[in-house]
């Protein structure tokens, strides 16, 4: 018995250190029927804490899940606690979204979990990974190569989701079932080395505990490093995102200062990470020098160095023509949308970049948006000659991969709008005017 107040003891204390339950919180607890989670029931059936008990069938052993459904409902039953349990049929959803059965059932008990809680009014939902659990999942992230995250393995605490059982080892957990004749199921697919998590269970921690028998405790130490790493990274990149990335529109705009030092590759990755692009990209931008025009491509997005900054775009753009009639008041152009208005000649000019107002008797319809062509002309208001339209962005400093996006608004062949640039001199409003048309989008949604 001293062994379980012991178990008790340090199950609460850890719970308080990290504070994974607060106040009224009423907690959730997956439990499988294996020793892990029937422990965690039962630590919480010897704490003040409010819980229920969730389980799922994910009908892949036959009778063998039945029976695991059953004991788990006997169990929340001698608790005296709430029971919610599902079937799945696992199998078709690993054929249907093309993954693995264990991928294929993780998605599926998460977002049966969430809607529970979101149900039932459960603040948090508890899972009983322990020690053994984090430290395999920090080596087969190794495997595969991984930074400081991954080397620290398992939080304890991911949003709603909690882990108090992260203090204990695997014999912790056996000595405390023991000590309290607590009975469980066993699932023969964990001793199988089939699965890449189980080789590193069967195979590469006992390794590991014969080369160092408190391996598990040294393990404990280091995640507890690489959090305060990871803290300390986060708080870095927050404030170099807030002091040097702007968003505007299509475009993200990260100042290129920080980066002066090649070591300084990974602050720069955390911040394009969530671009796609990858830590090997982030070295090789940095070694590749200041050079204004050099290009880096993510699957979704394009990275161009430009001057002083690098200009992050999506690679995707607006190529289908859309016609303008007479008539038209709104009009969608890919994520942008249009607004038309024809206003008397003695109307307030605006001179704002997303609005162009142009002399309507000299416009022909329908007008045309469509993309900028290689080659094509206009003549910029103010100007009494023809420009390069690719001339005029290098004038204005228009970044490689902005110029692509640009689009113009043509009327019978001739270009009255660089849009959200400069309007064609030849469709200004002048003395003559007689009707303006209006045109605007929407810069919220560009």
């Amino acid at each position: 018995m001293l062994y379980f107040y012991r178990m008790l003891s340090r199950f609460l204390e850890y719970i308080t250190l990290h504070r994974l339950i607060e106040g009224d919180d009423t907690v959730l607890i997956a439990v499988s029927g294996g020793v892990d989670s029937v422990c965690l029931a039962h630590l919480f059936g010897e704490s003040p804490f409010q819980f229920a008990i969730a389980h799922c069938n994910f009908q892949l052993r036959g009778e063998d899940s039945d029976q695991d459904e059953r004991f788990v409902k006997q169990l929340a039953e001698k608790l005296g606690v709430a029971f919610h349990s599902v079937r799945f049929n696992t199998n078709a959803k690993s054929d249907e979204s093309g993954v693995s059965t264990q991928m294929a059932a993780r998605e599926l008990r998460y977002e049966w979990f969430e809607k529970l809680m979101e149900e039932f009014g459960y603040q948090k939902l508890a899972t009983a990974h322990h020690l053994n659990d984090s430290a395999e999942t920090a080596i087969f992230n190794m495997a595969k190569g991984t930074g400081i995250a991954g080397i620290r393995g398992i939080r304890a605490v991911n949003n709603q989701i909690i882990r108090p059982l992260l203090f204990a080892e695997k014999e912790d957990v056996l000595s405390y079932a023991q000590a309290k004749n607590i009975s469980w199921r066993e699932d023969v697919s964990n001793s199988s080395d089939h699965y890449k998590r189980n080789y590193i269970r069967q195979n590469i921690i006992p390794g590991l505990l014969q080369i160092n028998p408190s391996f598990m405790k040294g393990f404990a130490e280091t995640s507890d490093r690489m959090l305060l790493a990871e803290k300390g990274l986060e708080l870095l990149v927050n404030q170099t995102r807030k002091q040097f990335v702007k968003v505007d529109g299509q475009q993200i705009s990260l100042s290129i200062s920080p980066f002066g030092d090649e070591t300084a590759y990974v602050l720069l990755h955390e911040l394009i990470k969530p671009y796609g692009f990858s830590l090997r990209q982030a070295r090789e931008i940095l070694r590749s020098g200041m050079q204004s025009g050099k290009e880096f491509f993510s699957e979704d997005y394009w990275l161009v160095k430009d001057r002083e900054r690098f200009v992050i775009t999506k690679k995707s753009f607006v190529n289908d023509q859309v016609l303008i009639n007479a008539d038209d008041h709104l009009i969608n152009v890919g994520k942008m949308k249009f607004s038309i208005e024809l206003l008397q000649k003695d109307a307030p000019v605006s001179r704002e970049n997303h609005v162009a107002m142009l002399d309507y008797d000299r416009l022909r319809f329908p007008l045309i948006i469509r993309n900028w062509e290689p080659g094509e002309k206009f003549t910029p208001l103010g100007m009494a000659g023809k420009k390069k339209i690719s001339d005029f962005m290098i004038d204005h400093k228009i970044p490689l991969n902005l110029k692509k996006s640009f689009q113009v608004l043509v009327s019978e062949g001739e270009i009255a709008w660089l849009i959200g640039l400069r309007i064609d001199n030849r469709f200004k409003i002048t003395d003559r005017t007689k009707r303006i048309f209006k045109i605007e989008f929407n810069t919220s949604d560009v």
